[in-house]
C-alpha cells in the first residue's frame, strides 16, 4: 500500500467533472480517498476513467495498492516465496509426489509463521461507525 497526493493534469475531463487526476504508475487498485474508504458512503464523488481519475478538487489525497517491487521484500517474504515456488515446481521436474508433499507442508508452516508475524506488526483495522452491517443492526 501507498500513499499519494494526486495533482490534476492540465487537460480535465470533457464534462461532469471538475478535474482529472492522472493515476500513479504502480498503481493496481484504490483504497481510499481523503482517509475515506471507497466503500464508505461518505466517500466523495469521483470515477476512475482509464489510467485517471476524475472527481473535484484541486488535490487528491489517496491511499491504493501498489505493484509490488521485490527489491524491497522482506527476506522472510524472500524464502516464503522461494519455498512456494520449490513445492509447486517439485511435481512437474521430478514426477515425485511425496517430494511435492514434503515441500507443501513445508511451505503452509512457514506461511503461518509469516501471517502470526505480520499480524504482530500490522494489527487489524478496527471497525468504525461507518461500518454497515452494524448500523443495521441497531
Amino acid at each position: 500500500m501507498k500513499r499519494a497526493l494526486l495533482a490534476p493534469s492540465s487537460s480535465g475531463p470533457a464534462f461532469g467533472y471538475a478535474a482529472q487526476f492522472p493515476l500513479p504508475a504502480d498503481f493496481l487498485r484504490l483504497v481510499s480517498i481523503d482517509q475515506i474508504a471507497i466503500s464508505s458512503p461518505r466517500c466523495r464523488d469521483f470515477r476512475i476513467e482509464g489510467r485517471n481519475i476524475v472527481s473535484a478538487g484541486t488535490v487528491l489525497p489517496i491511499v491504493y495498492v501498489c505493484r509490488a517491487d521485490e527489491s524491497t521484500w522482506d527476506a522472510k517474504l524472500v524464502e516464503l516465496m522461494t519455498a512456494r515456488m520449490l513445492w509447486k515446481l517439485a511435481y512437474p521436474v521430478t514426477q515425485s509426489t511425496t517430494l511435492r508433499d514434503e515441500l507443501k507442508a513445508e511451505y503452509a508452516q512457514m506461511a503461518r509463521m509469516a501471517r502470526s508475524i505480520d499480524s504482530q506488526e500490522n494489527p487489524s483495522e478496527e471497525l468504525s461507525d461507518e461500518f454497515t452491517l452494524l448500523n443495521g443492526r441497531m
